[in-house]
Protein backbone atom coordinates (compact mmCIF):
# COMPACT_ATOMS: atom_id res chain seq x y z
CA UNK A 1 0.00 0.00 0.00
CA UNK A 2 1.33 3.45 -0.87
CA UNK A 3 2.65 5.56 1.96
CA UNK A 4 1.16 8.98 2.78
CA UNK A 5 4.57 10.44 1.99
CA UNK A 6 3.92 9.77 -1.72
CA UNK A 7 1.16 12.43 -1.79
CA UNK A 8 1.11 16.20 -1.35
CA UNK A 9 -1.55 17.17 1.18
CA UNK A 10 -3.05 20.66 0.84
CA UNK A 11 -5.67 22.06 3.19
CA UNK A 12 -8.64 23.99 1.74
CA UNK A 13 -7.64 27.07 3.74
CA UNK A 14 -4.21 27.04 2.12
CA UNK A 15 -5.74 26.89 -1.39
CA UNK A 16 -8.00 29.87 -0.66
CA UNK A 17 -5.15 31.84 0.79
CA UNK A 18 -2.92 31.14 -2.20
CA UNK A 19 -5.58 31.92 -4.82
CA UNK A 20 -7.56 34.80 -3.29
CA UNK A 21 -5.53 35.92 -0.30
CA UNK A 22 -6.30 35.43 3.42
CA UNK A 23 -10.06 35.85 4.03
CA UNK A 24 -9.40 38.10 7.00
CA UNK A 25 -7.40 40.56 4.90
CA UNK A 26 -9.07 43.35 2.94
CA UNK A 27 -7.64 42.08 -0.37
CA UNK A 28 -8.71 38.50 0.35
CA UNK A 29 -12.28 39.50 1.18
CA UNK A 30 -12.47 41.63 -1.97
CA UNK A 31 -11.27 38.80 -4.24
CA UNK A 32 -13.64 36.25 -2.68
CA UNK A 33 -16.63 38.60 -3.00
CA UNK A 34 -15.77 39.26 -6.67
CA UNK A 35 -15.73 35.51 -7.33
CA UNK A 36 -19.12 35.04 -5.67
CA UNK A 37 -20.67 37.80 -7.80
CA UNK A 38 -19.60 36.18 -11.06
CA UNK A 39 -22.58 34.80 -12.97
CA UNK A 40 -21.89 31.24 -13.98
CA UNK A 41 -24.01 30.42 -17.05
CA UNK A 42 -26.44 27.59 -16.55
CA UNK A 43 -26.39 24.94 -19.22
CA UNK A 44 -29.19 25.26 -21.76
CA UNK A 45 -31.41 22.18 -21.54
CA UNK A 46 -31.26 20.14 -24.75
CA UNK A 47 -34.69 19.35 -26.11
CA UNK A 48 -35.02 16.05 -27.90
CA UNK A 49 -36.16 16.33 -31.50
CA UNK A 50 -39.91 15.70 -31.74
CA UNK A 51 -40.91 12.31 -33.07
CA UNK A 52 -42.41 12.17 -36.55
CA UNK A 53 -46.21 12.19 -36.51
CA UNK A 54 -46.39 8.56 -37.59
CA UNK A 55 -44.26 7.46 -34.58
CA UNK A 56 -46.20 9.23 -31.84
CA UNK A 57 -48.61 7.55 -29.45
CA UNK A 58 -51.90 9.27 -28.69
CA UNK A 59 -55.52 8.75 -27.74
CA UNK A 60 -58.61 10.25 -29.40
CA UNK A 61 -61.75 10.50 -27.28
CA UNK A 62 -64.83 9.24 -29.17
CA UNK A 63 -67.44 10.05 -26.53
CA UNK A 64 -68.52 13.27 -28.25
CA UNK A 65 -69.62 11.54 -31.48
CA UNK A 66 -72.88 9.73 -32.15
CA UNK A 67 -71.26 7.31 -34.60
CA UNK A 68 -67.81 6.65 -36.04
CA UNK A 69 -66.40 4.41 -38.75
CA UNK A 70 -63.35 2.23 -38.25
CA UNK A 71 -60.11 4.27 -38.20
CA UNK A 72 -58.04 4.52 -41.36
CA UNK A 73 -54.25 4.35 -41.31
CA UNK A 74 -52.92 7.45 -43.07
CA UNK A 75 -49.17 6.87 -43.06
CA UNK A 76 -49.18 5.93 -39.37
CA UNK A 77 -51.77 8.54 -38.38
CA UNK A 78 -55.37 7.87 -37.40
CA UNK A 79 -58.22 9.46 -39.36
CA UNK A 80 -61.89 8.50 -39.33
CA UNK A 81 -65.40 9.46 -40.40
CA UNK A 82 -67.66 10.68 -37.59
CA UNK A 83 -71.32 11.68 -37.22
CA UNK A 84 -72.92 14.21 -34.88
CA UNK A 85 -76.54 15.19 -35.32
CA UNK A 86 -77.26 15.59 -39.01
CA UNK A 87 -73.67 16.42 -39.92
CA UNK A 88 -70.72 14.23 -40.90
CA UNK A 89 -67.04 15.04 -40.89
CA UNK A 90 -63.52 13.58 -40.86
CA UNK A 91 -61.39 13.70 -37.70
CA UNK A 92 -57.58 13.60 -37.71
CA UNK A 93 -55.05 12.22 -35.21
CA UNK A 94 -55.29 15.41 -33.10
CA UNK A 95 -59.04 15.05 -32.70
CA UNK A 96 -59.55 18.01 -35.05
CA UNK A 97 -62.16 18.22 -37.78
CA UNK A 98 -60.58 18.29 -41.24
CA UNK A 99 -62.21 21.07 -43.22
CA UNK A 100 -65.72 21.52 -41.88
CA UNK A 101 -68.94 19.62 -41.25
CA UNK A 102 -70.80 18.33 -44.31
CA UNK A 103 -74.07 16.62 -45.18
CA UNK A 104 -72.08 13.47 -45.85
CA UNK A 105 -68.47 12.28 -46.12
CA UNK A 106 -66.65 9.16 -47.25
CA UNK A 107 -63.93 7.40 -45.32
CA UNK A 108 -60.60 9.26 -45.45
CA UNK A 109 -58.17 8.02 -48.11
CA UNK A 110 -54.38 7.90 -48.03
CA UNK A 111 -53.21 10.32 -50.71
CA UNK A 112 -49.40 10.16 -50.62
CA UNK A 113 -49.45 10.12 -46.81
CA UNK A 114 -52.08 12.87 -46.56
CA UNK A 115 -55.82 12.82 -45.90
CA UNK A 116 -58.38 13.34 -48.65
CA UNK A 117 -62.04 12.37 -48.77
CA UNK A 118 -65.32 12.62 -50.62
CA UNK A 119 -67.77 15.18 -49.22
CA UNK A 120 -71.41 16.07 -49.90
CA UNK A 121 -73.00 19.51 -49.53
CA UNK A 122 -76.56 19.86 -50.69
CA UNK A 123 -76.87 18.12 -54.03
CA UNK A 124 -73.19 18.38 -54.96
CA UNK A 125 -70.17 16.21 -54.17
CA UNK A 126 -66.49 17.12 -54.20
CA UNK A 127 -63.07 16.10 -52.83
CA UNK A 128 -61.55 17.75 -49.73
CA UNK A 129 -57.82 17.59 -48.95
CA UNK A 130 -56.00 17.58 -45.59
CA UNK A 131 -55.98 21.40 -45.46
CA UNK A 132 -59.77 21.43 -45.75
CA UNK A 133 -59.60 22.75 -49.30
CA UNK A 134 -61.84 21.59 -52.12
CA UNK A 135 -59.95 19.78 -54.87
CA UNK A 136 -61.36 19.99 -58.40
CA UNK A 137 -64.93 20.92 -59.16
CA UNK A 138 -68.39 19.96 -57.91
CA UNK A 139 -70.30 17.05 -59.42
CA UNK A 140 -73.58 15.19 -59.05
CA UNK A 141 -71.67 12.24 -57.56
CA UNK A 142 -68.04 11.14 -57.16
CA UNK A 143 -66.02 8.13 -56.02
CA UNK A 144 -63.27 8.02 -53.43
CA UNK A 145 -60.10 9.89 -54.49
CA UNK A 146 -57.05 7.90 -55.64
CA UNK A 147 -53.41 9.00 -55.77
CA UNK A 148 -51.89 8.20 -59.17
CA UNK A 149 -48.56 9.56 -60.39
CA UNK A 150 -48.46 12.61 -58.11
CA UNK A 151 -52.07 13.73 -58.48
CA UNK A 152 -55.56 13.04 -57.20
CA UNK A 153 -57.75 11.16 -59.67
CA UNK A 154 -61.38 10.14 -59.16
CA UNK A 155 -64.57 9.18 -60.96
CA UNK A 156 -67.35 11.74 -61.25
CA UNK A 157 -70.90 11.97 -62.54
CA UNK A 158 -72.60 14.80 -64.38
CA UNK A 159 -76.02 14.61 -66.03
CA UNK A 160 -76.24 10.80 -65.88
CA UNK A 161 -72.79 10.30 -67.40
CA UNK A 162 -69.65 9.12 -65.60
CA UNK A 163 -66.05 10.00 -66.38
CA UNK A 164 -62.57 10.01 -64.82
CA UNK A 165 -61.18 13.40 -63.81
CA UNK A 166 -57.93 14.69 -62.28
CA UNK A 167 -57.58 17.29 -59.53
CA UNK A 168 -56.97 19.92 -62.24
CA UNK A 169 -60.36 19.10 -63.76
CA UNK A 170 -58.88 17.28 -66.78
CA UNK A 171 -61.06 14.42 -68.06
CA UNK A 172 -59.46 11.14 -69.11
CA UNK A 173 -61.34 9.51 -71.98
CA UNK A 174 -64.98 10.25 -72.68
CA UNK A 175 -68.21 10.25 -70.70
CA UNK A 176 -69.65 6.75 -70.18
CA UNK A 177 -72.77 5.11 -68.81
CA UNK A 178 -70.67 3.84 -65.90
CA UNK A 179 -67.05 3.71 -64.71
CA UNK A 180 -65.27 2.24 -61.67
CA UNK A 181 -62.59 3.91 -59.56
CA UNK A 182 -59.35 4.41 -61.52
CA UNK A 183 -56.40 2.04 -61.03
CA UNK A 184 -52.68 2.85 -61.15
CA UNK A 185 -50.91 0.71 -63.76
CA UNK A 186 -47.22 1.55 -63.65
CA UNK A 187 -48.12 5.08 -62.54
CA UNK A 188 -50.63 5.56 -65.37
CA UNK A 189 -54.42 5.62 -65.12
CA UNK A 190 -56.56 2.73 -66.35
CA UNK A 191 -60.18 2.00 -65.56
CA UNK A 192 -63.22 -0.21 -66.15
CA UNK A 193 -65.97 1.36 -68.25
CA UNK A 194 -69.44 0.51 -69.56
CA UNK A 195 -71.15 2.06 -72.57
CA UNK A 196 -74.15 0.97 -74.65
CA UNK A 197 -74.28 -2.53 -73.20
CA UNK A 198 -70.57 -3.31 -73.65
CA UNK A 199 -67.69 -3.42 -71.17
CA UNK A 200 -64.08 -2.41 -71.78
CA UNK A 201 -60.88 -1.04 -70.17
CA UNK A 202 -59.63 2.48 -70.94
CA UNK A 203 -55.99 3.64 -70.62
CA UNK A 204 -54.63 7.07 -69.67
CA UNK A 205 -54.75 8.21 -73.28
CA UNK A 206 -58.51 7.67 -73.18
CA UNK A 207 -58.32 4.71 -75.59
CA UNK A 208 -59.83 1.25 -75.09
CA UNK A 209 -57.34 -1.56 -74.47
CA UNK A 210 -58.48 -4.27 -76.87
CA UNK A 211 -62.15 -4.43 -77.82
CA UNK A 212 -65.54 -4.21 -76.16
CA UNK A 213 -66.82 -7.30 -74.42
CA UNK A 214 -69.81 -8.74 -72.59
CA UNK A 215 -67.84 -8.45 -69.32
CA UNK A 216 -64.38 -7.38 -68.09
CA UNK A 217 -62.56 -7.33 -64.75
CA UNK A 218 -60.80 -4.34 -63.27
CA UNK A 219 -57.38 -3.80 -64.90
CA UNK A 220 -54.41 -5.41 -63.13
CA UNK A 221 -50.84 -4.09 -62.90
CA UNK A 222 -48.39 -6.69 -64.27
CA UNK A 223 -45.02 -5.00 -63.78
CA UNK A 224 -46.33 -1.74 -65.26
CA UNK A 225 -48.38 -3.47 -67.97
CA UNK A 226 -52.16 -3.62 -68.00
CA UNK A 227 -53.94 -6.98 -68.18
CA UNK A 228 -57.51 -8.01 -67.46
CA UNK A 229 -60.01 -10.82 -67.68
CA UNK A 230 -62.69 -10.54 -70.39
CA UNK A 231 -65.71 -12.48 -71.58
CA UNK A 232 -67.29 -12.73 -75.01
CA UNK A 233 -70.52 -14.70 -75.24
CA UNK A 234 -69.63 -17.94 -73.36
CA UNK A 235 -65.85 -17.75 -73.72
CA UNK A 236 -63.47 -16.21 -71.17
CA UNK A 237 -59.88 -15.10 -71.77
CA UNK A 238 -57.17 -12.63 -70.70
CA UNK A 239 -56.21 -9.46 -72.60
CA UNK A 240 -52.66 -8.05 -72.43
CA UNK A 241 -51.38 -4.45 -72.62
CA UNK A 242 -51.38 -4.57 -76.43
CA UNK A 243 -55.08 -5.38 -76.46
CA UNK A 244 -54.28 -8.91 -77.64
CA UNK A 245 -56.02 -12.02 -76.42
CA UNK A 246 -53.67 -14.52 -74.77
CA UNK A 247 -54.05 -17.71 -76.86
CA UNK A 248 -56.36 -20.45 -75.66
CA UNK A 249 -60.06 -21.24 -75.47
CA UNK A 250 -61.50 -21.58 -71.98
CA UNK A 251 -64.87 -21.75 -70.34
CA UNK A 252 -63.59 -19.80 -67.35
CA UNK A 253 -60.44 -17.93 -66.32
CA UNK A 254 -59.23 -16.16 -63.19
CA UNK A 255 -58.00 -12.58 -63.07
CA UNK A 256 -54.37 -12.31 -64.25
CA UNK A 257 -51.61 -12.51 -61.61
CA UNK A 258 -48.19 -10.85 -61.59
CA UNK A 259 -45.63 -13.67 -61.43
CA UNK A 260 -42.23 -11.96 -61.53
CA UNK A 261 -43.41 -9.44 -64.11
CA UNK A 262 -45.18 -12.04 -66.26
CA UNK A 263 -48.89 -12.69 -66.72
CA UNK A 264 -50.25 -16.00 -65.43
CA UNK A 265 -53.74 -17.19 -64.58
CA UNK A 266 -55.80 -20.27 -63.87
CA UNK A 267 -58.24 -21.50 -66.50
CA UNK A 268 -60.94 -24.14 -66.71
CA UNK A 269 -61.97 -26.30 -69.65
CA UNK A 270 -64.61 -28.85 -68.88
CA UNK A 271 -64.25 -29.90 -65.26
CA UNK A 272 -60.51 -29.43 -64.92
CA UNK A 273 -58.45 -26.38 -63.91
CA UNK A 274 -54.84 -25.63 -64.90
CA UNK A 275 -52.31 -22.77 -65.06
CA UNK A 276 -51.63 -20.72 -68.20
CA UNK A 277 -48.69 -18.36 -68.88
CA UNK A 278 -48.74 -15.13 -70.89
CA UNK A 279 -47.89 -16.91 -74.17
CA UNK A 280 -50.81 -19.28 -73.75
CA UNK A 281 -48.62 -22.14 -72.55
CA UNK A 282 -50.43 -24.60 -70.32
CA UNK A 283 -48.97 -26.52 -67.38
CA UNK A 284 -49.68 -30.25 -67.67
CA UNK A 285 -51.06 -30.65 -64.15
CA UNK A 286 -54.83 -30.50 -63.75
CA UNK A 287 -56.99 -29.87 -60.67
CA UNK A 288 -60.57 -30.01 -59.50
CA UNK A 289 -60.23 -26.44 -58.14
CA UNK A 290 -57.50 -23.78 -57.88
CA UNK A 291 -57.45 -21.46 -54.87
CA UNK A 292 -54.38 -19.29 -55.37
CA UNK A 293 -51.35 -18.67 -57.59
CA UNK A 294 -48.50 -16.68 -56.03
CA UNK A 295 -44.80 -15.98 -56.75
CA UNK A 296 -41.84 -17.38 -54.83
CA UNK A 297 -38.65 -15.31 -54.33
CA UNK A 298 -36.48 -17.36 -56.72
CA UNK A 299 -38.53 -16.86 -59.91
CA UNK A 300 -40.78 -19.82 -59.29
CA UNK A 301 -44.42 -19.80 -58.15
CA UNK A 302 -46.73 -22.02 -56.16
CA UNK A 303 -50.38 -22.96 -56.43
CA UNK A 304 -52.78 -24.23 -53.80
CA UNK A 305 -55.46 -26.44 -55.29
CA UNK A 306 -57.75 -29.40 -54.75
CA UNK A 307 -57.42 -32.67 -56.65
CA UNK A 308 -58.86 -36.14 -56.11
CA UNK A 309 -60.26 -35.32 -52.66
CA UNK A 310 -56.98 -33.80 -51.45
CA UNK A 311 -55.60 -30.30 -51.00
CA UNK A 312 -52.27 -29.91 -52.78
CA UNK A 313 -49.50 -27.36 -53.11
CA UNK A 314 -47.48 -27.56 -56.33
CA UNK A 315 -44.44 -25.61 -57.51
CA UNK A 316 -44.06 -24.09 -60.98
CA UNK A 317 -40.48 -23.56 -62.24
CA UNK A 318 -39.42 -20.16 -63.57
CA UNK A 319 -38.91 -21.68 -67.03
CA UNK A 320 -42.68 -22.04 -67.32
CA UNK A 321 -43.10 -18.25 -67.08
CA UNK A 322 -40.00 -17.17 -69.02
CA UNK A 323 -39.68 -19.91 -71.66
CA UNK A 324 -40.49 -19.83 -75.33
CA UNK A 325 -43.70 -20.41 -77.25
CA UNK A 326 -46.07 -23.07 -75.91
Amino acid sequence: MASAQNFIILHARQIVDDVYGPPRSAQGRQNIEAFRKKQVEKPVPVKAAPLPENERAYRIDLSDYEAVNEPRDINGRIAFRAVKGKKEFVVNEKGEVVGREYDGVGDPQNINGRIAFRAVKGKKEFVVNEKGERVGGEYDAIGDPRYINGRIVFRAKHKNKWFIVTEEGTKIGEAYDSVRDPESIGGAVAFWAFQAGRYFVVNEKGLPVGGRYTAVSNPRDINGRVAFKAEQIKEQFVINEKGEKIPGEYEQVGVPQNIHGRIAFWARQGRKYFIVNERGGRDDREYDEVYCLKPLPDGRAYIIAKNNYAYVKDILDDAFFTGGEP
